[in-house]
C-alpha cells in the first residue's frame, strides 16, 4: 500500500506540496482529498500522475490553487497495480493545517489616499516566472467594514468618489506593491472603476499586461454595492481582451 510521507503538519503557504511513498511496481498513484479540500481547493481531488515504469521512491502533487486559511486538509493515496483497472487499497488519511489568516488593517483615511506605501514588491520564487494567484478577499472585506460610506459612494459615473478603490489599493500595497489599478481592455487612459490588478511577472509594474484581474465591488453603481473577490482574469483573456497595470497617477 502506498503511504503519505508525513503525519499531521502545518503548511507554510497556501500552495502546498503533498508527497507519498510508492510501492515498487506501482504504475500510477491516485490521491483523493476530503470534501473540505474539494470545496476549497478545486483540483485537489482525483490527482493522478507520475507514471511508474520501474520503482521510483515517491510521487508528489502540487496543489496549484490556493487553499483557505486556518483549515485542516486531509488526503490519502492508492496505487494502480498491473491492469489499469486494478487498484490497491487506500492508505490511511493524513492531514495538514493551512497557514493562519493574516490580520488586515486598513490605513486611516488620511494615509489611505496618499498613495504612499512601505512594503516592497514581493519577489518571484527562485526559478519561477509567475507569482501564484493571490486571494486577499479578507482585506477587501476589512476595508468595506471600516469604510462602508465610501463603498456606497463608489459609483464614479454618478458623482461618487474613488475613495473606496483607493483605500483598497493602498491597503493591499501596504503588503505587496504588485497591486495596482486596471486599464480597462488594456487602455492605460481608461481605468476600471471597480477592478484592480496584480502584476504576476518580472519587470516593471507600470503598463504590464502580465496581470491577474480582480473585480472587488459587486453591484457597483447599484443600490447595494458589496465587497467581492471575483477573479476575472481567465474570462477576460477568453473574451479576446487584456488587463493592464496602471497607477492612475497615484504612485
Amino acid at each position: 500500500m502506498p503511504a503519505p510521507s508525513a503525519e499531521f503538519a502545518a503548511a507554510t503557504r497556501l500552495l502546498d506540496n503533498i508527497i507519498w511513498h510508492s510501492l515498487a511496481g506501482a504504475q500510477a498513484k491516485f490521491s483523493s482529498g476530503t470534501a473540505t479540500a474539494r470545496r476549497y481547493a478545486r483540483g485537489f481531488s482525483a490527482m493522478i500522475g507520475f507514471a511508474d515504469a520501474e520503482s521510483p521512491d515517491f510521487g508528489a502533487h502540487l496543489v496549484d490553487l490556493q487553499l483557505q486559511y486556518d483549515t485542516v486538509y486531509s488526503w490519502r493515496v492508492r496505487a494502480h497495480v498491473g491492469n489499469p483497472d486494478s487498484v490497491g487499497p487506500w492508505s490511511s488519511w493524513t492531514s495538514f493545517l493551512s497557514p493562519t489568516r493574516p490580520v488586515a488593517v486598513a490605513p486611516p483615511p488620511g494615509a489611505a489616499v496618499s498613495g504612499g506605501c512601505s512594503a516592497p514588491i514581493s519577489p518571484l520564487p527562485a526559478g519561477e516566472n509567475r507569482k501564484p494567484r493571490p486571494n486577499d478577499s479578507d482585506i477587501v472585506r476589512s476595508v468595506a467594514s471600516q469604510y462602508g460610506a465610501a463603498l456606497r459612494n463608489s459609483c464614479q459615473d454618478t458623482g461618487g468618489s474613488w475613495q473606496f478603490m483607493d483605500q483598497v489599493v493602498d491597503t493591499l500595497r501596504s503588503y505587496d506593491t504588485r497591486w495596482g489599478y486596471n486599464g480597462k481592455r488594456g487602455d492605460a487612459n481608461n481605468p476600471s472603476l471597480d477592478v484592480i490588478t496584480y502584476h504576476y511577472g518580472a519587470g516593471a509594474d507600470q503598463n504590464s499586461t502580465d496581470v491577474y484581474i480582480i473585480d472587488i465591488i459587486g453591484g457597483h453603481c447599484g443600490g447595494n454595492p458589496t465587497p467581492i473577490w471575483n477573479d476575472v482574469t481567465d474570462i477576460t483573456v477568453q473574451s479576446g481582451t487584456i488587463g493592464r497595470w496602471i497607477s492612475r497617477g497615484r504612485f
